[in-house]
């Protein structure tokens, strides 16, 4: 409730939502679903998924490459059943876990030309965590190098052809996600919660035992 509130974080930090730490915004419509089903084990069923749907543009990423299908699955049995992503799964939920699905879509989706769906998956790896803008950068800069970009620099005049254009575009996109990210963690959502009405909703929803650490809040 509260736009994501968070008692850790709030007598840490006296933040009134999570989203001022992150910018996990697919914790917003996956709230509806958690409150109907509630519990820890709803939590780690959805991390296993998360981790599970990774291995979808993984699998066609190894075969647009021209791996072979029994090395293609033995690789991504390895990659599922690895000591740290094993590890990773087992005592606690994290939001990052959507993160190679979006990863590895986009890598997949810029390798078959698909640039709307890069664009979509940039999209929702950015509401995922406000890092994947740079992990994006670094993907668009691989295929950059990749295509040609180094020899660019003896034939510019190819700087601006159509193959790459995209490939600027989709920067341009990454960078201006980061920027309304942050700018919504450190100036909206604050403006919006951490004020009188926002501890007003602290007391209103039961939570008055956390009201003193307000005073730091402005």
């Amino acid at each position: 409730g509260l736009l994501l509130y968070e008692a850790g974080d709030f007598q840490g930090y006296g933040t009134l939502s999570y989203l001022e730490i992150h910018a996990t915004y697919i914790e917003l419509p996956y709230a509806f679903l958690y409150n109907l089903v509630g519990t820890p084990i709803m939590l780690f069923a959805t991390e296993g998924f998360a981790v599970a749907i990774g291995t979808i543009p993984l699998y066609l990423l190894s075969r647009h490459i021209g791996l072979k299908r029994n090395y293609t699955i033995a690789l991504l049995v390895l990659y599922l059943f690895s000591f740290p992503m094993i590890s990773s799964l087992l005592y606690d939920f994290h939001w990052m876990s959507f993160i190679p699905f979006f990863f590895f879509s986009m890598f997949y989706l810029i390798s078959v030309k698909r640039y709307f769906l890069v664009g979509l998956a940039m999209l929702f790896g950015s509401l995922t965590l406000e890092v994947f803008p740079f992990l994006a950068l670094g993907i668009l800069l691989y295929f950059f190098v990749e295509r040609g970009g180094l020899k660019l620099l003896i034939r510019p005049q190819y700087l601006f052809s159509g193959e790459y254009i995209n490939l600027y575009i989709l920067a341009i996109i990454a960078i201006a996600i980061f920027i309304v990210e942050r700018t919504m963690q450190l100036t909206v959502i604050p403006g919006l919660l951490n004020n009188q009405a926002g501890i007003a909703n602290l007391v209103k929803y039961g939570l008055p035992s956390l009201i003193p650490s307000t005073n730091n809040i402005g």
